[in-house]
C-alpha cells in the first residue's frame, strides 16, 4: 500500500471513531514519524558501480581496465606496461602513437576545462582519457561505491587510494595497454596481438576481433543517458550499422591503414607482414597547433567533397549552387562530440581580403545545454549530420555591394568548409574556467585562459576562390589548407569565422 493512501485510511478511521482521545492522537503522531523514518531509511543512496550502472545496461567506459601487473619476460625479468617500455622495441609504432591525439588525451585543454564543471562526472570522464587502473590515483572498480541521492550527482565516489598508481603511465593518456594488454585467468599480463609469434620476449595471445572492437569502448559505448547534463558519449557504431555500405567495415579499416613492415627492428628474425598504422588522424583537428606539422604525413584527408557550379552573376547579386557529399566516411559526418560541426561558408571578398557579404550553413547537431540551477535538462534540438554517401545541394544568393558593382575586378567569390570543434562563443566560456587540475595539465590554468595560443578550435578542410570578373578559379591544396589552419593561432575569438 502506498504511504499517502495508508495515512489517508488512518485519518479516516480516527475521524470516524467516537472514542478518539488525546492519547490516540499522540500515538498516531508517533506512528507517522516512525513510518516516515523507515521510508527515508529504506531509500538506498550507496551503490557499487556494478549495481548502479551495469544492471541498467551501461557498458563501455563506466569502469576502467583493471590493474595490469608488469609483463613477465623470457629469462625471468619483467617490465611495467607503459608505452615508453613498448616503444623500446616497437619504435615506429611508438612514434606514430606519440603523434596521435590519443597520446595527449589527458592534456586536452578543452577536456581539462570541462572537468572543472560541477556537472562533469570527473571519474567517468577520466575512464576514457586515462582508461587503465594503473593510471589512476583512486581505485575505480566495479565494486567501488558511489553515494547518489540525485542521478545528476555522480562525483560522490567512496575514495580508496590505488597502491599501484603509476604517475608516468598516467601522462601517457590512451596508452598501448588500453588496447593491447589484459590479464589472464592467473592474473598475469599478456599482450593481445594480430599475429601468433615465437619471437616476442613476452606472452602474446592472438585476438584480432578484440583489437578491432576496442574502439567502441569509448567511441560508441552503448548505454542510456547518465545524467541530464552529461552529453559526452558517441554512437558511431550505431551510425555505421544503420548504413549497409558502412556496416561492411570497422574503425580499423579506415583509421588504421595497413603497410608492409616489421613489428620491431630489434629482432631481425621478425618477419615483414601487414601492420596497421597507429596515427588515428580522425577529423583533422589536433590537440596542439604543432600537430598540424605532421597531419598530412599521418594520412589526413577529409571525407567531405564539394563541387561549386559556375555562378550566375547579375547586376546586384550572385546565384550559387554548391553540391556537397559525405563520400568516404562510414559514419555520420561529423561523428563524435555533439559540439563538432562543419560550416560551409560562401562570401564576397574584397581586394583587402575582408568579407563584404556572406551566407553559411551548418552540418551538425544543435543542443540546448540545460541549466542545473533550474533543473532544466540538456536537450538535442536539431541534427542534420550527413549519412555515408549522402549528397546535398545548397542554393544561395549573395548580394553584391556597391563597391563591387562599380569595380568587379576587385572582388572574389570564396567558398570554404571549416570543421569546427568549438565555436568562438563556447570557447569564450571555456576560457573562463577556474580550478584546472595542473597535475593532469601542467600550467593548465594559464593554457585554458590563453587557449587561442595553444588549442586549435577548427580546421579548414576546403577552400575555393573564383575571381568575379575573370572567373579564374583556385582550389586550395591540402597543404595550403593546413597552413590556413595554423594561421588561426593567436587570433582573437572575434576575428574567427566560427
Amino acid at each position: 500500500m502506498k504511504l499517502d493512501k495508508y495515512f489517508k485510511n488512518i485519518f479516516s478511521e480516527v475521524s470516524q471513531s467516537k472514542r478518539f482521545c488525546p492519547f490516540q492522537g499522540s500515538f498516531l503522531l508517533i506512528v507517522i514519524l516512525i513510518l516516515i523514518s523507515n521510508v527515508s531509511c529504506d531509500k538506498k543512496t550507496e551503490y557499487t558501480i556494478e549495481e548502479y550502472f551495469h544492471k541498467k545496461g551501461v557498458q563501455g567506459f563506466i569502469t576502467v581496465i583493471p590493474q595490469l601487473p608488469p609483463l613477465e619476460l623470457k629469462g625471468g625479468q619483467s617490465i611495467e606496461v607503459t608505452a615508453k617500455n613498448c616503444g623500446s622495441c616497437h619504435v615506429k609504432i611508438y612514434h606514430e602513437w606519440k603523434q596521435a591525439t590519443h597520446a595527449t588525451a589527458l592534456q586536452d585543454i578543452q577536456f581539462q576545462a570541462e572537468l572543472t564543471k560541477v556537472t562533469s562526472p570527473k571519474w567517468v570522464c577520466l575512464n576514457c582519457h586515462i582508461p587503465v587502473q594503473n593510471q589512476r590515483e583512486i581505485l575505480i572498480q566495479e565494486k567501488t561505491k558511489i553515494n547518489i541521492e540525485d542521478r545528476n550527482e555522480l562525483n560522490h565516489i567512496i575514495k580508496e587510494k590505488n597502491p599501484d598508481f603509476n604517475p608516468g603511465m598516467q601522462k601517457e593518456s590512451i596508452t598501448c595497454a588500453t588496447c593491447h594488454i589484459r590479464k589472464d585467468e592467473q592474473g598475469k599480463s599478456y599482450v593481445i596481438g594480430a599475429y601468433d609469434t615465437e619471437f616476442a620476449p613476452h606472452p602474446v595471445q592472438k585476438d584480432r576481433e578484440q583489437l578491432r572492437n576496442i574502439c567502441f569502448r569509448c567511441h560508441s559505448p552503448g548505454f542510456e543517458q547518465l545524467t541530464d547534463y552529461f552529453q559526452c558519449w558517441f554512437k558511431t557504431k550505431e551510425e555505421m550499422e544503420e548504413n549497409s555500405a558502412a556496416a561492411q567495415k570497422d574503425c580499423v579499416d579506415c583509421h588504421m591503414p595497413v603497410e608492409k613492415r616489421k613489428a620491431t627492428l630489434v629482432d631481425e628474425r621478425v618477419p615483414e607482414r601487414d601492420g596497421h598504422m597507429h596515427h588515428w588522424v580522425g577529423g583533422g583537428i589536433p590537440k596542439w597547433y604543432s600537430g598540424y606539422d605532421h597531419i598530412l604525413e599521418r594520412g589526413f584527408k577529409t571525407s567531405l567533397s564539394i563541387n561549386v557550379k559556375q555562378p550566375v552573376v547579375s547586376s546586384d547579386k550572385v546565384k550559387l549552387s554548391v553540391l556537397y557529399e559525405n563520400g568516404d566516411s562510414g559514419h555520420l559526418l561529423p561523428t563524435g562530440d555533439p559540439e563538432r560541426h562543419i560550416q560551409i561558408r560562401a562570401s564576397i571578398v574584397g581586394s583587402d581580403g575582408k568579407e563584404l557579404s556572406f551566407e553559411k550553413i551548418k552540418i551538425g547537431q544543435e543542443w540546448d545545454w540545460g541549466d542545473p540551477s533550474t533543473g532544466k535538462p540538456a536537450e538535442k534540438i536539431h541534427d542534420n549530420r550527413m549519412k555515408p554517401n549522402e549528397k546535398r545541394n545548397w542554393e544561395l544568393e549573395l548580394k553584391l555591394p556597391d563597391s563591387v558593382r562599380k569595380n568587379p575586378s576587385s572582388a572574389k567569390i570564396v567558398i570554404q568548409a571549416i570543421h569546427v570543434r568549438m565555436r568562438s562563443q563556447n570557447a569564450k566560456y571555456m576560457m573562463q574556467a577556474k580550478g584546472v587540475n595542473e597535475t593532469y595539465l601542467p600550467d593548465g590554468q594559464n593554457m585554458v585562459r590563453n587557449a587561442t595560443e595553444h588549442y586549435p578550435f577548427a580546421s579548414f578542410i576546403y577552400k575555393e576562390e573564383l575571381e568575379l570578373k575573370s572567373s579564374k578559379k583556385k582550389i586550395y591544396s591540402m597543404e595550403e589548407l593546413v597552413e590556413l589552419s595554423k594561421k588561426e593561432k593567436g587570433k582573437s575569438l572575434e576575428e574567427r569565422l566560427y
